[in-house]
């Protein structure tokens, strides 16, 4: 396939397998430019043989934990941060002063939020006194500072200018598109003489992630296929409060990560994003009748951009109206039975375009001038309600499943209409039938089943 063969994984010899470069977009019979081994059609520095070594995506410049590592430890010149500090007034040197010397490490994006990394850092402190000459690492998302991690300072042994020698090993996060600064403290002006700090090791120790989000199980509440194949964007339906319903649960939406975190020790601008509150992992979306139908959106914001989950909570409101007009007791021609369904602007997104008609007002509408017998000469449409005006009358709540596959069915019958009958079925028994389907069940539609019957229990039930 591709002008490839099944005898050779590498096709253009770039030392890019056939089957990596397939996947990534690349042209695996070219070996040049941005399709080669050299090529970097992302532009984020590594190149399509480093990608393919490292685990990356050639086409994505967010980098993985492995990228990150290197490019850590190779970010000055071939070595890794390193901070010195001049020589103290009082051990030769010209510095009376405190120093704080720091260089820092762009994180850039990353193809999760934050990775921990287990950093050593190797370095020279004072002899002297304890509590002077610390080394630590800060983490910081964006300009916010979110953790500063001691390695070592100084030891008090009262040895004046001599230095010794340190080397501490522990974990750092690193936040996608924040920065990393290496960290030296003099704390005063005394006592160092050659001092520095460099980290010289780093290892991948954990990965910050987001693993769904998602609303907690509560009555009614289902999640739908949307369709599109994504894992990571979900859609879940849920039906507003109705009148006696009381106390009204809102919907609870929910971050799930890994690892599992408290909300105070997350960075400042990691967060759910979406519903009402202002906790960093929960959100709610109201379901009373004030607040009325909604559909709101959930995403996690982790170092400015979208953590890549996407879930959408529709708060609808559906119902099913039965209708009956008992017209003229003695001319079966007059009455008249017709049913709607009835949904919020916000859910009908939910229902096929080709649906979307029949969120109206629906039912059998013989035309009886045409044919005095009525039998097969039927209408399904608006126009039902037209001359009409409803003696008896009922709305009920009903659920989005029911009614999405009802509006389906009522397409079904508009396209080719059911055999009409007056005496075995018609008007009245398609509007029960437009009840039933959605599970309201009303009157009983065994044998002659008539509008002025249909009013009466309308208004009796």
């Amino acid at each position: 396939m591709h002008g490839t063969s099944a005898l050779n994984a590498d096709s253009d010899g770039d030392g890019l397998p056939d089957g990596w470069e397939l996947q990534y977009g690349l042209d695996p019979l070219d070996a040049t430019g941005a399709n080669g081994a050299n090529g970097d059609p992302d532009g984020d520095g590594f190149t399509n043989l480093q990608e393919f070594q490292m685990g990356g995506d050639p086409a994505n410049p967010a980098i993985n934990a492995t990228k990150l590592i290197h490019r850590l430890m190779h970010c000055r010149s071939g070595a890794s941060l390193r901070v010195d500090v001049e020589d103290s007034q009082n051990c030769g040197g010209t510095n009376p002063n405190r120093q704080q010397v720091e260089d820092a490490f762009n994180v850039g994006p990353l193809m999760h939020c934050g990775y921990m990394l287990s950093l050593t850092v190797e370095g020279r402190v004072e002899d002297q006194n304890s509590g002077y000459d610390k080394v630590s690492v800060r983490s910081y998302v964006s300009t916010n500072l979110q953790s500063e991690v001691p390695f070592f300072e100084g030891h008090n042994n009262g040895n004046g200018c001599a230095m010794v020698d340190e080397q501490a090993t522990t974990n750092v996060w690193f936040w996608s598109n924040g920065s990393v600064r290496l960290r030296y403290d003099t704390v005063d002006g005394l006592y160092h003489a050659d001092a520095y700090a460099e980290i010289t090791e780093a290892a991948w120790v954990s990965t910050f992630e987001v693993l769904a989000i998602e609303p907690n199980a509560m009555t009614n509440l289902y999640e739908i296929e949307d369709g599109d194949g994504n894992p990571r964007t979900r859609v879940f339906v849920v039906p507003i409060a109705q009148t006696l319903e009381w106390p009204v649960d809102s919907v609870v939406v929910r971050a799930l990560i890994s690892p599992d975190m408290d909300e105070g020790d997350l960075p400042d601008c990691m967060s759910l994003q979406g519903g009402s509150g202002g906790d960093k992992l929960t959100r709610y979306v109201s379901r009373t009748t004030l607040a009325g139908p909604s559909k709101t959106e959930f995403t996690f914001a982790c170092g400015g951009t979208n953590a890549g989950f996407t879930t959408t909570v529709y708060v609808y409101n559906a119902k099913v109206g039965l209708f009956a007009d008992e017209g003229d007791l003695q001319n079966l021609d007059v009455g008249h039975s017709w049913g709607q369904y009835s949904l919020d602007a916000f859910a009908q997104e939910l229902v096929p375009e080709e649906h979307r008609d029949y969120i109206d007002y629906i039912g059998f509408w013989p035309s009886i001038t045409g044919n005095p017998s009525c039998v097969g000469d039927v209408r399904l449409g608006v126009a039902a309600v037209g001359a009409h005006w409803p003696s008896g009358q009922k709305m009920y709540p009903i659920r989005f499943a029911p009614l999405a596959f009802a509006l389906s069915q009522v397409k079904a019958s508009d396209d080719s209409p059911p055999w009409y009958h007056l005496f075995n079925y018609n008007c009245t028994d398609y509007a029960i039938d437009i009840g039933e389907i959605v599970y309201v069940y009303t009157m009983d539609p065994d044998g002659v089943s008539t509008p002025w019957e249909f009013s009466a229990w309308l208004n009796n039930h």
